[in-house]
């Protein structure tokens, strides 16, 4: 996978099994990446009910560690990667909730599906981590 745009903005997609993220990339180098993002809002704005998380801590126990099904819009044809989050902190961009970064690595074509569930998004997966690798 090529980093075009390095430092460059791109559209991300983020999936955990249970909530969908949506949101820009703001830095790309190599296989780490920074991202602003927000949980994907349905039917004309609005959210699923589930609440911010406001502490440190609270962001940290949601996102630190976890493996998320995602596409960094690296390029048109860039495949599904396997994202896990380092560190996470609230946004201070107003149109987004959180400013997360970490690591991520391709899948192969077909695996993602194939461990996702029955489609994606809004598979049927259990909620929770999403083993994706």
């Amino acid at each position: 996978m090529r980093a075009e745009g390095i430092g460059g903005y791109g559209e991300v997609w983020l999936w955990d099994g249970a909530t969908q993220y949506e949101g820009r990339r703001v830095r790309l180098e190599g296989r780490r990446f920074a991202a602003r993002v927000r949980p994907r809002r349905v039917d004309a704005g609005v959210g699923l009910g589930k609440r911010v998380p406001r502490s440190f801590l609270e962001l940290q126990r949601q996102f630190r560690g976890r493996r998320f099904l995602g596409h960094l819009g690296v390029s048109a044809g860039a495949p599904l990667v396997e994202v896990e989050i380092e560190s996470v902190q609230g946004s201070s961009d107003g149109a987004f909730d959180y400013l997360l970064s970490g690591t991520f690595r391709p899948l192969p074509a077909g695996a993602a599906l194939a461990r996702a569930g029955p489609s994606v998004p809004g598979g049927t997966a259990p909620p929770g981590r999403c083993s994706v690798g």
